[in-house]
């Protein structure tokens, strides 16, 4: 074992031929020395820490500082076994400790720089290099050195800020390639560096480094008190300074030790084409290309419709973290991005689903190729062929002069198509693009794990599979060559590995600059330039100097950017190409579309009467319709003019096929109207989808095949209508199919007035299949920290409530039937209050201030305005409680701003933790729901009414009420529950009809202090409570769980559970609403019976993960 070595100097010099120098070479030799020595020891000056990864400075287990006082123990890394030295971590276990104890290690406060070179194998949520760290809720304090995803990432917080900034790298690593990571803080600013390059930079921290008082300081992976993540790669050296090194310095380390890590520069491919996105499969997005400024537009490119992307744009804010004006991080179909192999441009849409093909001198469309959904990643280019993927569910190769299709291939276990994002697609879309590796295609397909995600490998030629397997994550965006490594994102979650790989080389990193702020959406290199892409402009930058060169202006978002043959291609996201050229290059305008053109159908024409007779006879106006047999297109462009929804049509004949989707093209119908090519007797659609079926019956056939009658009622929407008709309509079948039997609705908060948290569905079953998703996306929604009302479902339609606003959406199919502002609607920390809507056939009714609204459940329409009544001394109240029964309307009454409405970081503290104060109610009472007419009210006198107790069972009210006078006269509104429990409270039951007391008695629930709901089941009522046991780290979370007779209040049983969780948990931990379903109580992780209490042995429930939401039942 070797012994740590003195970081001193030592020198040596020798001539040529190893004869000794002269008096005059000594002497010169000897200040030399006194130089070196006097700069490095500078450079040591100030140092906290230097741990270099090598046995040399192992002993008995633990690493040696080369600099600093603190050693670490070695668990789970080993030295490698080749060059460069460095500790190999193993992604499970691997972590070196340095410090146990943070305030004893007297890390740098003022001022800190953090530098490692290092090598990631992979990726993670989280990952670190060096980390004194804490993140739990609202205790954040420390910093880390490492990664989040695949961007190297500096997180730290300071004693004025007092929340973690995660500084992030404006471009992916490669795995598997070594890299220099620097981080500094001044005091003021932080700074992120890679690869001796300026990578982000903060302002937003000032003053010292605030430390956590416990936690670990530690290499290998980032571990507070409540998470691990280790590392999965190498550590060759970490430094930790007390000052900071000047960009310059850092510069320079990186420059004098990059010839010690093999593969560190980055280079660019050489080409002149653009034959993937981003250039190449590093996605580097630099090309050889030599551009000469000032180019000018050649040609521009108008697609008849924008691209649509898949998913909406994101909530404006995150208030747990107080970030706003958050970025769009999912963007991979944002614009039509473009390839081109220096002759040709090709790309893809979203909207219309075909492949176009361009030429790039003029911008004349030279094919189209339609595929049966969405295109929405670049194709790639690669022997005279185009590859891509689509939502269809396929890959596609078509030959690159004539978009002749050579092959296609399925993905995913079968055909079987839903609603997805908005479109009929498969239910495993291809959204990874494609990579050819070595004569081979490898994509993925799928986008929810549970329902089956999968990796294939394919011949490039052929197009035969060689190889497939399942993934465990959702495969979205561009698949990227990381080091060794294929690696996709996850949407909005980080890239992960999908493959090993020949290694790959280092793409160059973006330059960082202010230019990144008006210049956000897209970034490519030439030889001599970068070009950015920014709102309405882009422009160009020396690569040597970084000033701007030369501007454009362009319509919409400029996301994607190619350089090609001289050319610059840029995207926009209103469905523009712009292509711009040297000065000497002709300008042209594109040629319309080359196409067989149809004249419009007449307004009295044939198809038109029969399409106006479909849609007067049916109704239909939004959401799916299917179309067995296409014809030539007519009558489902008629369709699309004179309705909303969006129309499948299929037809088995090919000629007819083809014939359709150009018609529709050329009016500008496709992508609301598309054509399938198949079997109209074996349908790949879902069940229960299509609000309008549509069957034309051949000419001279009458009736309809029994195959395809059967399939038209199975894919048809409950309480809808199949049409059988001919082209003339002369034939005319309706075939009506009614609601599903056996189904349950939501209609309440917790499942309806009784409070049980089970919908009585029959249909469920334990197996599940995906049935559709998509819009309406986060940015109308209230945030989720704030734990506001549950979405609601009532005969078919489904009812979310989002921020002031309500959407009504058909929960067959997902389409947005409305979306309605209620100003003042949004109710946070609903738990502790009670629900703020109700939904029923008719009528959707939601509260807002002293208001109750009758929504039209079809429209969204408003068309009832009931208030609250006043209290007894005249004074305003707020609707508080809503329930509904027959032709009922019940509420109850609160002082104005006891529900929580606000959103912001202090509010969702008031939704999570101990000792919370619960919503109360002043007053009870009953409406005409239809007519708003008063028919009794219900007045307590000894004390405030629990609105999460209030429940509705039998033609009975019941509810807790306090025995404290003074929770009536709480001006807020709100009090914690050992206030209104203290006395012994009363279980109250009050008649529906007439509002009149039935019985009450007195109960003990003194003990409870976090939470109390109640809940009815075959004459009985169910009250749940939460308190703490015990003090400090022994305390635990208890529920006690007390049943009582609906009939006249008496005690039936009771029990108490240890949750076995650590008291003033942050994750609703105190907060878990029981589930009763027919005779059994369910109180997680464990359930009763009813009737006599005992608890079943066989259920203990332990779903894992934080627990936040809540459990519910059919």
């Amino acid at each position: 074992m070797l012994s740590p070595i003195e970081n001193k100097p030592t020198f040596s010099w020798y001539r040529e031929n190893r004869q000794p120098l002269g008096w005059l070479g000594a002497l010169a030799t000897f200040f030399l020395a006194l130089n070196c020595a006097a700069r490095l020891r500078g450079e040591d000056d100030g140092i906290y820490g230097k741990w270099i990864m090598t046995p040399r400075y192992a002993r008995e287990g633990k690493l040696i500082p080369a600099t600093g006082k603190l050693a670490g123990t070695i668990r789970g890394a080993q030295f490698s076994k080749q060059s460069p030295s460095a500790l190999v971590f193993d992604g499970k276990q691997g972590f070196l400790t340095l410090a146990d104890n943070l305030i004893e290690a007297q890390l740098p406060r003022p001022q800190l720089t953090a530098e490692a070179w290092v090598l990631v194998q992979s990726t993670s949520e989280w990952g670190a290099f060096a980390s004194a760290i804490q993140d739990n809720g609202e205790y954040e304090r420390g910093w880390m050195l490492g990664y989040r995803g695949a961007r190297f990432c500096f997180g730290l917080v300071s004693s004025k800020k007092r929340r973690l900034t995660y500084l992030t790298a404006n471009t992916d690593f490669a795995i598997g390639s070594w890299y220099y990571v620097a981080a500094t803080y001044d005091g003021q600013t932080m700074n992120l560096y890679v690869d001796g390059q300026l990578a982000a930079s903060s302002k937003e921290q000032t003053g010292d480094i605030l430390y956590p008082e416990r936690g670990r300081f530690g290499l290998g992976g980032y571990r507070d008190d409540d998470e691990f993540y280790p590392l999965d790669g190498r550590i060759a050296e970490v430094s930790v300074h007390r000052q900071v090194l000047s960009g310059r310095e850092i510069t320079r380390r990186f420059s004098n030790r990059k010839q010690d890590f093999p593969g560190i520069v980055a280079s660019r491919t050489v080409g002149d084409d653009w034959p993937t996105y981003l250039r190449d499969d590093l996605r580097s997005g630099m090309s050889t290309s030599e551009l000469q400024w000032p180019l000018k537009l050649a040609w521009r490119y108008r697609a008849k419709h924008p691209p649509a992307p898949a998913w909406p744009p994101p909530a404006k804010q995150n208030f747990w973290r107080e970030e706003f004006n958050l970025p769009a991080r999912v963007t991979y179909d944002r614009a039509m991005h473009v390839v081109s192999d220096g002759n040709n441009v090709f790309f893809g849409s979203s909207a219309d689903d075909q492949l176009h093909c361009l030429d790039l001198s003029t911008g004349a469309t030279r094919w189209v190729f339609f595929a049966e959904g969405p295109i929405r990643l670049a194709p790639t280019l690669w022997k005279n062929r185009v590859y891509f993927g689509s939502d269809d569910g396929h890959v596609y190769c078509l030959t690159s002069q004539q978009g002749r299709q050579l092959w296609k291939f399925r993905a995913g276990p079968r055909d079987r198509r839903i609603p997805g994002n908005g479109r009929i697609i498969s239910a495993w879309p291809v959204r990874s693009g494609v990579i050819i590796d070595d004569g081979r295609i490898r994509f993925a397909a799928g986008l929810f794990p549970n329902q089956g995600t999968f990796q294939y490998l394919l011949d490039a030629q052929t197009g035969k599979q060689l190889a497939s397997g399942t993934i465990a994550f959702s495969p979205q965006g561009y698949m990227t060559k990381r080091g060794n490594s294929l690696a996709i994102a996850q949407g909005r979650g980080p890239q992960v590995q999908l493959a090993k790989l020949q290694r790959a080389g280092k793409p160059l990193p973006m330059p960082s600059g202010k230019w990144a702020e008006q210049y956000p959406y897209s970034f490519v290199g030439a030889a001599n330039s970068w070009i950015a892409g920014g709102a309405e402009q882009v422009a160009a930058f020396d690569s040597t100097s970084g000033k701007q060169i030369w501007r454009a202006q362009v319509e919409g978002r400029a996301y994607g950017l190619a350089v090609t043959a001289g050319h610059l291609l840029v995207s926009t996201d209103r469905g523009n190409i712009y292509c711009f050229a040297p000065p000497a290059h002709p300008r042209s305008d594109p040629p319309p579309e080359p196409s067989q053109r149809h004249g419009d159908s007449s307004p009295t024409g044939p198809m038109s009467r029969l399409a106006q007779r479909l849609v007067q006879s049916t109704g239909a106006d939004i959401g799916y319709a299917l179309l067995l047999g296409s014809g030539n297109g007519r009558l489902a462009g008629e369709l699309a003019r004179r309705t909303r929804l969006r129309i499948i049509c299929v037809d088995p004949v090919g000629k007819r096929v083809d014939q359709a989707r150009q018609y529709l093209a050329d009016k500008g119908h496709y992508g609301q109207v598309v054509v399938h090519r198949g079997r109209l007797s074996v349908l790949p659609y879902g069940s229960a989808l299509f609000n309008l079926v549509i069957y034309v019956a051949p000419t001279g056939r009458a009736s309809v095949p029994a195959a395809i009658k059967k399939e038209i009622l199975r894919v048809l929407h409950p309480n809808s209508t199949a049409v059988l008709t001919d082209q003339t309509g002369t034939t005319w079948m309706e075939l009506h199919r009614a609601a599903l039997a056996g189904t349950g609705d939501w209609t309440h908060m917790y499942a309806n007035p009784a409070n049980t948290s089970c919908s009585l569905d029959k249909r469920v079953r334990d197996q599940l299949q995906l049935q559709w998703f998509g819009p309406p996306g986060p940015r109308d929604m209230v945030d989720r920290h704030h734990r506001t009302v549950p979405p609601l479902v009532c005969d078919g339609r489904l009812f979310i409530p989002g921020d002031n606003r309500v959407i009504g959406v058909d929960a067959y199919n997902g389409s947005l039937l409305w979306n309605v502002e209620v100003a003042d609607s949004r109710r946070i920390g609903a738990l502790r209050d009670a629900g703020s809507m109700v939904a029923t056939e008719d009528y959707l009714y939601v509260l807002a201030r002293d208001r109750c609204y009758g929504l039209n459940a079809r429209t969204g329409a408003s068309e009832r305005n009931f208030s609250a009544p006043l209290s007894a001394d005249g004074q305003l109240r707020y609707w508080g409680y809503v329930a509904r029964v027959g032709d009922r309307l019940f509420g109850s009454t609160t002082r104005p701003g006891a529900s929580r409405t606000e959103q912001s970081r202090q509010t969702i503290d008031e939704t999570y933790y101990d000792h919370i104060p619960i919503v109360t109610s002043d007053r009870l009472f009953a409406r005409q729901r239809h007519s708003g007419e008063p028919l009794w009210d219900y007045t307590p006198t000894t004390g405030a009414i629990l609105n999460p107790t209030i429940t509705i069972a039998n033609n009975r009210l019941f509810f807790v009420q306090s025995n404290i006078a003074s929770t009536l006269a709480e001006e807020s509104g709100r009090s914690q529950l050992p206030e209104l429990l203290k006395k012994a409270a009363t279980l109250v039951a009050i008649d529906a009809t007439t509002g009149q007391v039935a019985w009450k008695t007195n109960i003990d629930l003194s003990s409870i202090e976090h939470h109390l709901y109640l809940s009815y089941a075959e004459d009985r009522l169910i009250a749940v409570g939460t308190r703490n046991q015990g003090s400090g780290k022994q305390g635990r979370v208890w529920y006690d769980i007390h049943c009582y007779s609906a009939n006249d209040g008496k005690p039936q049983w009771n029990t108490t559970q240890n949750q076995q969780q650590p008291t003033g948990g942050s994750h609703g931990e105190q907060d878990h609403h029981p589930v009763i379903v027919g005779q059994t109580v369910y109180v997680e992780p464990y359930a009763y019976d009813l009737v006599s209490g005992q608890q079943l042995q066989h259920w203990n429930l332990r779903r894992g993960g934080h627990g936040c939401g809540a459990m519910s039942a059919s």
